[in-house]
């Protein structure tokens, strides 16, 4: 199982994204940017935004109701280009999180599941300068065994 984070549209500033985000500046967002808001859209965002960790859109289609996997497909892909939410792959299956507070994520071997993770690393080492290299952005996977399954 590799698991690894999927670069979002912008960069992660530390400090951009507060603790707590709410349905109604998500909603703000979207209609200024041209999107409806719609019922099934709403269900989505107020499932992630209740999720206690990332959900992928099989677990998202079951807790809305939405019948139709194409529409949270759809939607889903709309909050990510639109840097509202963030997109997490393990072993082929791909999870979704709204945007919050930058964070890392530890994945359990055994049961799959998702922690997150408070971010260490405040700016690149110097070695990717060194190198010739500017980075925008990082992600930190830890794997091993949750509590559970020691």
């Amino acid at each position: 199982m590799n698991a690894r984070k999927m670069k979002s549209p912008t960069p992660h500033d530390h400090s951009e994204h507060s603790d707590e985000i709410d349905a109604e500046s998500i909603y703000s967002v979207l209609k200024e940017r041209g999107y409806r808001i719609t019922a099934p859209r709403r269900a989505l965002i107020e499932a992630l935004l209740s999720a206690c960790d990332p959900k992928n859109a099989k677990e998202l289609a079951k807790h809305t109701g939405i019948k139709d996997l194409s529409t949270v497909y759809r939607t889903l892909s709309e909050l990510v280009k639109e840097n509202l939410a963030s997109e997490l792959a393990d072993g082929g299956v791909v999870y979704y999180e709204m945007h919050e507070q930058h964070h890392d994520h530890a994945i359990c071997d055994a049961c799959g599941t998702i922690a997150h993770i408070p971010c260490s690393i405040t700016k690149p080492p110097k070695t990717l300068a060194t190198a010739g290299f500017t980075a925008h952005d990082h992600e930190i996977i830890w794997r091993g065994l949750c509590v559970k399954c020691v």
